[in-house]
């Protein structure tokens, strides 16, 4: 059973989790016949009269989704356009930042509503858009949302078997050495879980070092439904009834000591899908513990491409930290968003470095995916870059150049393309200018370019 008294560093400052600025709007495309809106049918977004994009479902039934960024208050439209054949079966859902449908309907021949955007109680509820907590600020939150990915799966679920209910992600990093601890509480006896998991990966490849999915029966007060890493036991996973250590549940793990400049992602979810949010409250043993600097990327992955006839694969990194080594998967087939590797191959990388450094290795495949991972010195890993290799069919290799350009220039996009998607570092949607397959318009970062949803490509914009 939980004790019944906690003692904890409580700080005075308390906010209420809004996001109230900006968030994701999420547009799906379904066909109800499951063959595509075939060529013709799209639609025209537009934010604030401004448009944004124009998406199309080109095959399968989806649904397609493509999130939105907006700012509260911000005004949606979206146009349908009946071009092509059987547009009755096409169908457009509009979700709000809380996955909830603001529209469900086939446009054909009908207006789609205005949608007024309202970011209130928005924290992410998928890892790719997840927030960075900088300080140990009470976090109040309440996540009715289930978002608009699934980012668990039988590698990094741990105890959370059941998969995302209604979730929030987070991501934050230690600027110094501590002990990292919290409490998650809230006022109606329901269940909350956690999982956190060791660096900064969407979604996370491994297994989580911290996660409780205990279940408390009923009758018990409020206090017996908190969770959370108190160093009530040495235990790493609590599950319902028992924890894997053997002893009584109460829904508490060991805390984290964590050491300067480790990163850490978050999942807290509300399984019992009841809106009443939660609140998380920090406990350190040192002041100003977390690190509210932009995380860096161990390293900079400025390009890479294969050359078929000498099967070379080449890489090239503008910056490293503490890079261990890259490792090179390869296989051809994804099973529940995860690459099935028949092979890997170890590359050491150059530990520290803010020189230019190129890499390759010689590898006789074809019709293949290649995934480069990188690991830092402390075992972190990071996937840089997923690409499909195919020499001799008819579907070749996507890629951008260059991969590091200025603000009034552009990349070029090499080869065909049906659909391309950018985000920033957090995993917002970012719309720049695309023509003639330049893509321009960007302000300084580090931008990740989808194409096709499958070639992955990094853009350093200076």
């Amino acid at each position: 059973m939980k004790k019944k008294y906690l003692i904890l560093l409580i700080f005075a400052n308390i906010i209420i989790w809004t996001k109230a600025q900006n968030c994701n709007y999420a547009v799906e495309l379904i066909d109800d016949f499951g063959d595509g809106w075939g060529v013709g049918n799209d639609i025209i977004v537009e934010v604030e009269g401004t448009p944004v994009d124009t998406f199309t479902l080109v095959s399968g039934a989806g649904p397609e989704g493509h999130y939105i960024s907006v700012a509260d208050g911000e005004v949606i439209d979206v146009t349908f356009r009946a071009n092509g054949s059987y547009p009755n079966e096409c169908r457009v859902v509009i979700k709000d930042c809380q996955a909830t449908d603001e529209y469900n309907d086939n446009p054909d021949g009908v207006a789609i509503p205005s949608v007024t955007v309202s970011c209130t109680g928005c924290m992410s509820g998928d890892c790719e858009n997840s927030e960075q907590i900088c300080d140990n600020t009470t976090i109040s939150s309440n996540p009715n949302g289930s978002g608009y990915n699934d980012d668990l799966n039988a590698g990094n679920w741990g105890t959370l078997i059941n998969g995302e209910h209604y979730a929030n992600w987070m991501h934050f990093q230690a600027a110094v050495d501590c002990e990292v601890c919290f409490t998650i509480s809230n006022t109606n006896k329901v269940d909350y879980d956690f999982a956190v998991w060791s660096g900064i990966e969407c979604p996370p490849s491994t297994q989580p070092l911290r996660c409780s999915y205990a279940r408390m029966v009923t009758g018990l007060p409020d206090a017996a439904y908190n969770t959370g890493m108190q160093n009530t036991d040495l235990c790493t996973w609590e599950k319902a009834g028992v924890d894997i250590c053997g002893n009584s549940s109460d829904g508490f793990t060991s805390c984290i000591n964590a050491m300067a400049g480790q990163k850490f992602t978050m999942l807290v979810d509300n399984w019992d899908g009841i809106s009443t949010p939660f609140t998380l409250t920090w406990s350190f043993n040192v002041a100003d513990p977390l690190n509210c600097e932009p995380i860096d990327l161990p390293v900079e992955l400025i390009g890479i491409s294969y050359n078929c006839s000498t099967q070379i694969l080449q890489w090239q990194t503008a910056s490293e930290i503490n890079n261990d080594y890259f490792a090179l998967k390869v296989g051809r087939e994804y099973k529940n968003g995860k690459l099935v590797a028949n092979n890997e191959y170890r590359i050491y990388g150059n530990g520290n470095s803010n020189q230019l450094a190129s890499y390759e290795y010689n590898l006789e495949i074809n019709n293949s995916y290649v995934e480069i991972w990188q690991t830092d010195y402390n075992g972190t890993t990071t996937l840089l870059n997923t690409n499909y290799i195919n020499c001799k069919g008819k579907r070749k290799s996507i890629s951008i150049s260059p991969n590091s350009i200025t603000t009034s220039s552009y990349t070029q996009i090499n080869g065909d393309y049906k659909t391309i998607q950018v985000y920033d570092m957090l995993g917002n949607s970012i719309y720049p200018r695309i023509n003639n397959n330049r893509i321009s318009g960007l302000s300084c970062g580090i931008y990740i370019i989808v194409i096709d949803k499958q070639f992955v490509n990094k853009l350093i914009v200076n």
